[in-house]
């Protein structure tokens, strides 16, 4: 996948690699455009409607104006909306959806197993792309990518990696013993675990060899 014009002058222009996993992704988004050309932008433009029962969130979305020659404006309120989708689903069952109940009532139920709130949870209201970002960093430092491969593919200049590493890298006891341990190189499997031959001795104490 190639970047377009980005934030910084290092983000612009670059080539990520897809993992397998947004490779299927992708595959079974374009599933739902069976008349797709390659020509056609993946994220085309469209626009939803909810047609459904009055007063309940239930119903099949439509798109009712979709043009594949021209790529999706914004994806502001499609994050928001699916932010938003979030609360609907219902903490109790975790599977159903929550709906309105019909007025006079107030409050929601979940049309699968019928549990009943007053309120809609939060969900992942709170989630911003950044954090997104944040994760897959975190994760990449986590499972040891060397600095400069994720400068390349996050879009960090030079200047900042050093500073992005310290902010997004979070390292265990095990990763700092790890690199300790990697001073010694890996191919030093006759090293003994006892005290050096030769010990360093003070200026004071005279040089000699421990046989």
């Amino acid at each position: 996948m190639k970047i377009g014009k980005d934030k910084t002058a290092s983000g612009t222009g670059r080539t990520i690699p897809l993992s397998l996993r947004a490779i299927e992704t992708l595959k079974f988004w374009a599933q739902q455009f069976p008349e797709r050309k390659p020509a056609h932008f993946l994220f085309p433009s469209e626009s939803y409607g909810l047609h459904g029962t009055k007063g309940s969130f239930g119903g099949e979305v439509k798109v009712f104006k979709y043009d594949p020659d021209k790529p999706v404006g914004t994806i502001k309120s499609a994050w928001q909306t699916a932010r938003k989708r979030t609360q609907r689903y219902c903490p109790y069952c975790k599977t159903g959806m929550l709906a309105d109940q019909e007025k006079p009532v107030t409050g929601y139920f979940c049309v699968n197993c019928g549990f009943d709130l007053p309120e809609l949870p939060t969900g992942l209201t709170g989630l911003r792309l950044h954090d997104l970002r944040h994760s897959a960093v975190s994760r990449m430092i986590a499972a040891r990518v060397p600095l400069p491969i994720i400068a390349k593919i996050v879009g960090w200049s030079p200047s900042t990696m050093a500073n992005m590493a310290a902010r997004y890298g979070h390292f265990g006891i095990d990763e700092l013993r790890d690199a300790v341990e990697a001073i010694s190189g890996s191919g030093n499997v006759g090293i003994k675990v006892e005290s050096p031959q030769n010990p360093p001795q003070s200026d004071a104490t005279p040089q000699a060899n421990v046989n």
